[in-house]
């Protein structure tokens, strides 16, 4: 402290951008699975849509443990978390397998029996979840270690409302382009463009 005021640097337009950037992936994800997971395992897959629907409840209660779970778990410092920032590396732990999940829910075993297809569907979805939750609780636990002021929060919060909004518009163009109605394999490829996207 210097005459009152604090010596930190506020924080540039560049790095509240670069974080409004990583907020994409979210919200891409959460539409994307929320529009095309059940109509895929019940029209395309071919799964009864009783077990779907047990699929995404067995899914809405992991949901419920999952995140204050990971929360308690990883919510406190390491000594390779202390090097390398609090919340740094379980982002990139987590954001990784989040999309290689996504992708492996358009690649169940098709021409299996319902059962272990019902099985996959949950074991990805609630894999799908962890990471997703990982990736989330951590990335969006920093807004406010990245951003300290009340004005700094403002001017981030607006990045955050306009470039997702731009950027989920833009990624989710591509992808459906790839999707044949009736060909399940056409899913996977369109979901894995999300990973190409990712890596560019």
């Amino acid at each position: 402290m210097s005459n009152g005021k604090s010596d930190r640097v506020e924080a540039s337009g560049g790095k509240m951008a670069s974080w409004a950037f990583g907020d994409i992936i979210g919200y891409y994800l959460s539409t994307a699975y929320g529009t095309f997971i059940f109509f895929f395992y019940e029209v395309e897959v071919g799964l009864p849509v009783l077990l779907v629907g047990l699929a995404l409840i067995i899914f809405a209660i992991w949901n419920a443990v999952n995140d204050p779970l990971v929360g308690y778990l990883t919510d406190k410092p390491f000594k390779w978390t202390e090097k390398r920032g609090y919340r740094f590396p379980w982002i990139l732990i987590g954001v990784f397998p989040t999309l290689l999940c996504y992708f492996l829910l358009y690649t169940p075993p098709v021409g299996s029996d319902d059962l272990t297809i019902f099985l996959y569907m949950v074991i990805i979805l609630c894999l799908f979840d962890f990471f997703f939750s990982l990736f989330g609780v951590h990335f969006y636990g920093s807004f406010t270690m990245q951003f300290r002021s009340d004005e700094e929060r403002r001017k981030a919060s607006a990045y955050t409302n306009i470039i997702p909004g731009f950027g989920v518009l833009g990624v989710s163009i591509i992808p459906p382009l790839f999707i044949v109605f009736g060909d399940v394999e056409s899913y996977a490829i369109a979901a894995s463009g999300l990973l190409r996207e990712s890596r560019t």
